[in-house]
C-alpha cells in the first residue's frame, strides 16, 4: 500500500510537469496574432467622364485598434474617395498612416470615384488592404488558450503528489516503527 501511494505521488508530479510543460506551449501560442486586414476592394463599371458614385460596406472593430499599414491601387482614368466613418466622424483611409489609433465600434468603409478620362464601359477600381493590430499591445487576437487553467491544475497536482509522498513515508515509517527489530 505504502508503494502504491509513492508511484501515485510520483506520477501526480509526473502530470504536473507535463501540464506545466503544456501551459509553457500554450502560453507561447497566444502571444501574438497576425494583423486583422480590412479589404479595400470595389468596382464600378459604366460611369462617363465626370460621373460619380459611392458603395459602401460595414465594418465592426471588437477592439481598439492600430493601423499598421494602409496599401491600395487604383485604375487610371478617376478620382478615388474612400472614408471610414463612424458616428458621424469620417477618416481619409487614403491619407492614413501607421500608428493612427481607431475605437472599438461600427464602421462604414465608403469609396466614391469620379470618372474623369474613363471611356465609357470601362471598369474603374481600387484594391487595397487597411491592416490594423489590437492598440496598446502589438496583436489583434489572442489566439491561443489561457495557461492559467493548466498551470492551476499542475499546481494541484503538485500538491497532490506531494501530499501522497507524504503520506506513503509516514506509512512506512509507522510501519517499521510497528515491527518488531529482527536483530533483538
Amino acid at each position: 500500500m505504502t508503494r502504491r501511494l509513492g508511484a501515485a505521488g510520483v506520477a501526480s508530479m509526473i502530470l504536473a510537469v507535463v501540464l506545466t510543460a503544456a501551459g509553457a506551449v500554450l502560453g507561447a501560442s497566444a502571444a501574438g496574432a497576425a494583423p486583422r486586414s480590412v479589404p479595400l476592394t470595389f468596382e464600378f463599371a459604366g460611369l462617363y467622364p465626370g460621373e460619380s458614385q459611392t458603395q459602401s460596406r460595414t465594418y465592426r472593430l471588437d477592439r481598439d485598434a492600430r493601423v499598421v499599414s494602409v496599401t491600395s491601387v487604383t485604375t487610371p482614368g478617376a478620382t478615388w474617395t474612400a472614408l471610414l466613418c463612424r458616428q458621424g466622424t469620417c477618416t481619409d483611409v487614403l491619407a492614413m498612416r501607421a500608428g493612427q489609433d481607431l475605437a472599438a465600434g461600427d464602421y462604414d468603409l465608403r469609396v466614391g470615384v469620379t470618372a474623369t478620362s474613363l471611356l465609357p464601359g470601362d471598369v474603374s477600381a481600387i484594391e487595397g488592404r487597411l491592416s490594423l493590430v489590437e492598440a496598446g499591445t502589438g496583436n489583434l487576437a489572442h489566439t491561443g488558450s489561457d495557461t492559467w487553467p493548466v498551470s492551476l491544475a499542475a499546481l494541484a497536482m503538485t500538491a497532490l503528489g506531494l501530499l501522497l509522498v507524504l503520506v506513503a513515508r509516514r506509512r512506512r515509517d509507522d510501519d517499521r516503527a510497528a515491527t518488531p527489530d529482527a536483530t533483538a
